[in-house]
């Protein structure tokens, strides 16, 4: 582990991991949101510490920082790889948090509104092809075209009618792509979108499951992740349910590494092996780290409430194990 109890008391202490990004092999970020007294009712996110915790697997020395704010629900951990290198945090309301090329500051906020690059809450960050993109209500796609600059993806697809918006048709919690012309989104009740490049346009997808995740995989097939734990496979109007499963959380996340699916959740971490969804073969420590997953630059990180974990696409480093440094430091004398 590369985490000492000394930096957890300082860096982790007090808080729970809600996301994390791989901004370069080297270079990784958590955003982790204070914990509070659950003997009382939880007070707002906005309300609670947001925390920006960073490590430089390259500088052990001083590999560990932290930046401190109020005022944030949830924030998103992205990273922008062109036209700059930078983490970007973004939550729900597109409050924007821009670290790195010697900047640690707020950005404003992604523009909001019918007409704007976001219609609604943001609800996934992630980097396509080197540019960051952030998906969210009524059916918005945008991406960082620079500080302070987000371009909605071929001015959004049409927005949801009435009818759709009280059906819960009207949505996207995640997305992926092939290509920058290639892209899916998905969300809510069987909401699924493509856009080609030049246009959007609804896809006949056959089903109304609660959807969550998308992953567009190397084999050619895209993923998507709905409610219980299934799991669709198909593309353009073409779809299967791959992966049946009565889980009582969805897939949180599904990437494509090391040539393989990805998937995972806060109870554990699958993927796919011999034409099958199944429970990762890992070790117990690597298994308790499950939460979110994020791939860049030739590496894996999957966080969660009880540790991180680094995959370099030969084998799995435990970055540290929350539950047992939590359990430690409550055995110091007050």
């Amino acid at each position: 582990m590369i985490l000492s109890q000394t930096e957890y008391a300082e860096y982790f202490h007090g808080y729970h991991i809600i996301d994390c990004v791989v901004r370069d092999r080297n270079t990784l970020y958590w955003t982790l949101l204070s914990t509070y007294d659950d003997s009382k009712p939880a007070p707002p996110t906005h309300e609670r510490a947001t925390s920006i915790v960073s490590c430089f697997l390259d500088e052990p020395e001083d590999a560990w920082g932290w930046t401190r704010m109020t005022g944030m629900s949830l924030m998103k951990a992205g990273a922008s790889l062109e036209p700059d290198s930078r983490f970007v945090g973004v939550d729900l309301a597109g409050h924007v948090y821009v670290i790195g090329g010697g900047e640690n500051r707020l950005e404003k906020d992604v523009p909001n509104g019918k007409l704007e690059a976001s219609r609604g809450a943001i609800t996934r960050l992630k980097t396509l092809f080197g540019r960051l993109y952030a998906c969210g209500g009524l059916r918005s796609l945008c991406h960082r075209d620079g500080a302070e600059s987000w371009l909605a993806v071929g001015g959004n697809p049409p927005l949801p009618s009435r009818k759709e918006v009280d059906n819960r048709v009207c949505g996207f919690n995640d997305f992926d792509a092939f290509s920058i012309d290639d892209i899916y989104c998905a969300g809510d009740r069987g909401n699924v979108w493509h856009w080609n490049g030049k246009t959007w346009r609804r896809v006949d997808f056959p089903s109304s499951m609660y959807l969550e995740s998308v992953c567009c995989g190397s084999d050619g097939y895209v993923y998507i992740g709905a409610q219980s734990g299934n799991v669709w496979r198909g593309r353009d109007d073409r779809w299967e349910l791959f992966h049946e499963d009565s889980l009582s959380l969805p897939f949180m996340d599904m990437v494509w590494f090391a040539d393989t699916l990805w998937a995972t959740s806060d109870y554990g971490l699958w993927q796919l092996r011999a034409g099958k969804i199944v429970k990762a073969d890992v070790p117990i420590a690597i298994g308790n780290s499950s939460g979110n997953l994020s791939v860049n630059d030739g590496v894996m990180l999957l966080s969660g409430e009880y540790g991180a974990a680094l995959h370099d696409g030969n084998e799995w480093t435990l970055l540290f194990d929350l539950a047992t440094l939590r359990s430690e430091h409550a055995k110091k004398p007050a």
